[in-house]
């Protein structure tokens, strides 16, 4: 169900096993943009799932596979409700430069100011 290009995409899901098959209950992904340095990233927890740091792992392998892949920045649009999500990259990208609009936070950052973990 789900095909990237490796060239310009990295994808990891995680999942937890339970009874009958594994249930998927998290992903990340990013995609390279025009500039091959550039990377837009997207991540999901579910619910059930949240505030146990999954979100941050997540986050932490997206930087650490983008600079293998030769990424410097990455760029994410997040809702202004989701404080959770801004919150993390507040932490884990303090030098990070944001814009808001229309109840949505653009926020981009060089990977190599990422604190460490």
């Amino acid at each position: 169900m789900l095909t990237i290009d490796p060239a310009r995409e990295f994808c990891i899901v995680g999942e937890v096993k339970g009874p009958g098959v594994p249930r998927i209950i998290c992903g990340a992904r990013y995609v390279r943009l025009k500039d091959p340095a550039v990377a837009e990233i997207a991540l999901t927890v579910h619910d059930d799932f949240q505030h146990q740091g999954i979100g941050r792992c997540l986050l932490r392998l997206l930087v650490e596979r983008g600079r293998m892949d030769g990424i410097r920045t990455f760029v994410a649009d997040v809702l202004a409700t989701n404080t959770p999500m801004l919150r993390l990259l507040q932490e884990i990208a303090p030098k990070r430069r944001s814009s808001f609009a229309d109840g949505v936070s653009h926020v981009e950052w060089d990977i190599n100011d990422v604190t460490p973990a």
